[in-house]
């Protein structure tokens, strides 16, 4: 019968858990008193991620930590366990991140990957096809092959690479936006307009800053831009009542 359990690594102590003896379909793993895995280590959320049945193994899935996890050198949000990965509870870890190997015991070939490791556990590039995918990457899991070319029997999972935050996108474009209103006679026509566009563009940028995708280049592009034009409303505003007032 085919077990999987992990070998987890938390501040130096190393202890072995079998998933398949909590008798329940999900596995909490974090900080939190209410987890099913507990560990003590600061860079690790409350309730960082879970463990999933699927198909007869385990799947992990990410649960918006602060930090994310990473396999085999990229971040990853849900993957299917394989015998053999390693995933660290962080986005960018280090010696004293909290870890775990996946181990599985009397499962079939499709269970087991068997990458090469450098000191820190990432994998090595290996058995790369004619795309120049490689099939023990983060992101392929068993299944039915894919029609881009990928290695047959695996399939490009779309949730194991963060993508594009679109609150970044948009804080971009309202920035910039915003800014080209500020500079030009459009603040005087509509100033609460560009007052509007600007305040968004600042807030869009801090949500897109906080999340785990890609794209904190044009968060930060688009606060700069989002707060230059907003001083420049305010500005204009308080110049305004200055010249009521003396009136």
């Amino acid at each position: 019968m085919k077990k999987t359990k992990i070998r987890l690594i938390d501040n130096g102590q190393s202890r072995e858990i079998v998933l398949d003896d909590f008798q329940k379909d999900t596995v909490i793993i974090g900080r939190g008193s209410d987890c099913d895995v507990r560990v003590s280590n600061q860079m690790v959320s409350s309730n960082h991620g879970c463990f999933f049945k699927n198909q007869g193994g385990w799947g992990f899935q990410d649960l918006n930590s602060r930090n994310g996890t990473s396999m085999d050198g990229a971040s990853v949000t849900t993957v299917i366990l394989k015998n053999g990965n390693r995933l660290y509870l962080e986005r960018n870890p280090n010696k004293s991140s909290t870890w775990f190997d996946v181990i599985i015991e009397n499962g079939s070939d499709l269970d087991t990957v068997t990458p090469l490791r450098n000191g820190m556990g990432a994998a090595a590039p290996m058995q790369r096809g004619g795309n120049g995918y490689n099939q023990y990457q983060p992101g392929y899991v068993p299944g039915m092959g894919h029609p881009g070319g990928y290695p047959q029997g695996y399939y490009q999972n779309p949730y194991s690479q963060p993508g594009y935050s679109g609150m970044a996108i948009a804080s971009m474009v309202l920035g910039i936006i915003g800014l080209l209103m500020s500079l030009s006679w459009s603040i005087l026509a509509y100033p609460y307009l560009v007052g509007g566009m600007a305040l968004l563009s600042v807030i869009f940028a801090f949500v897109g800053l906080a999340s785990n995708k890609k794209g904190k280049g044009m968060a930060v592009a688009g606060l700069i831009c989002g707060l230059i034009a907003l001083i420049r409303v305010i500005y204009l505003w308080a110049t305004i009542e200055s010249f009521i007032d003396s009136l």
